[in-house]
């Protein structure tokens, strides 16, 4: 049975059935055959363009498709009619690629900054070139803050956005080092950078000594009971 026809139509004039015609055809024809996601094609042999003189219009079915799902490879049969009669047929060769949606920057992001919803938009790409460094879902991208610069429109990795940092180097911060029966603070000098949570090191600026403490916030680190 011929399925996943492309179309196109002049009046009295050269018709043209080009690649991306083809192309669209054999990717319908993957679906009719259960594929649900949306699929790239590269062709590596067989005709794939071709030139009626005087026709008025011209179409591509494909009347077979085979699919290799171990090496992604395929190869489909196609039809093409001139003014509705069979002109030319041709076996084309090739390999497919799934795509997949991911969340990309819709605008160059430079260091320092957050990362909001309006920063982000969708593009498709090749499942294979998702590697596992890249963050592409919305959820684990927003409200992280840009450790670099990050192009428009590449997918970021993992080393390329963290969690907002809250106390920098330099910063004056209170420490806090509490037990059950008393609390002790003093002030002290961060000597790097932390965000919530993390472990950094700290000066007290009266004894000069250097202890670990857990940010709490943008002014506050906690030192563990020893």
């Amino acid at each position: 049975m011929l399925l996943g026809l492309s179309f196109t139509q002049h009046a009295h004039a050269l018709v043209n059935i080009g690649e991306d015609d083809v192309k669209e055809s054999v990717r319908k024809e993957f679906f009719n055959l259960g594929e649900t996601q949306e699929v790239d094609l590269e062709f590596f042999g067989g005709k794939t363009n071709f030139e009626f003189q005087e026709a008025e219009q011209a179409k591509v079915m494909v009347d077979s498709l085979e699919k290799n799902e171990e090496n992604s490879k395929f190869k489909a049969k196609i039809i093409v009619f001139a003014d509705g009669k069979e002109a030319e047929n041709s076996v084309i060769s090739g390999k497919y690629y799934l795509l997949s949606e991911v969340y990309v920057p819709a605008r160059n992001i430079a260091k320092g900054e957050i990362i909001k919803e309006d920063d982000l938009r969708i593009i498709k790409v090749r499942v294979n070139r998702i590697k596992p460094q890249y963050l592409v879902e919305k959820e684990n991208l927003i409200g992280q803050e840009a450790k670099k610069s990050i192009k428009e429109g590449r997918m970021i990795s993992d080393k390329e956005i963290g969690d907002v940092v809250l106390i920098h180097k330099g910063d004056v911060v209170t420490s806090i080092y509490q037990t059950v029966i008393m609390q002790i603070t003093a002030k002290c000098e961060a000597l790097e950078d932390g965000a919530v949570g993390d472990v950094i090191e700290v000066m007290n600026l009266k004894s000069k000594k250097t202890i670990s403490a857990k940010v709490l916030s943008k002014d506050k680190v906690e030192v563990s009971v020893q």
